[in-house]
């Protein structure tokens, strides 16, 4: 890849920036309200995950995506987010679709996603929890 080629795969920006190079096709990152990411955008898999498992009951499905969504509820309020409703709501998806917990704790966890310490600490908190006990 020649130098003029490169420079198209990078995104460069001013002040409080971010950088992105590489191939990023397929990936979005969106930031609105003073750098706040929109969370819809980190929650699709979690949701196309729930849409596309085989084996869970359409009435499953429907409560799966409704603790999803209170989490994504409890995720917007950054800093005021009250971790143990956090951890109610992901042991509820444990309970009913331990595979589709393992996606929520890999989108939450996940660093593109910015959505701040809190949220990477309780995705931790409950893929600890998740684990088998030896």
């Amino acid at each position: 890849m020649d130098e003029k080629e490169e420079k198209k795969s990078s995104i460069h920006a001013g002040n409080g920036s971010i950088v992105i190079s590489g191939d990023v096709s397929g990936s979005s990152v969106n930031l609105v309200n003073n750098n706040a990411v929109n969370i819809t955008n980190v929650f699709k898999p979690v949701y196309r995950a729930v849409d596309e498992h085989l084996t869970l009951p359409p009435a499953v499905k429907a409560d799966v995506k409704a603790e999803i969504k209170d989490v994504e509820k409890e995720i917007q309020k950054g800093g005021q987010a009250e971790e143990e409703g956090m951890m109610r709501h992901l042991r509820n998806i444990q309970r009913m679709a331990p595979d589709i917990l393992d996606v929520v704790v890999a989108a939450l966890s996940n660093p593109v996603a910015g959505l701040g310490m809190a949220a990477k600490k309780i995705a931790q908190k409950m893929a600890d929890e998740a684990k088998p006990k030896q």
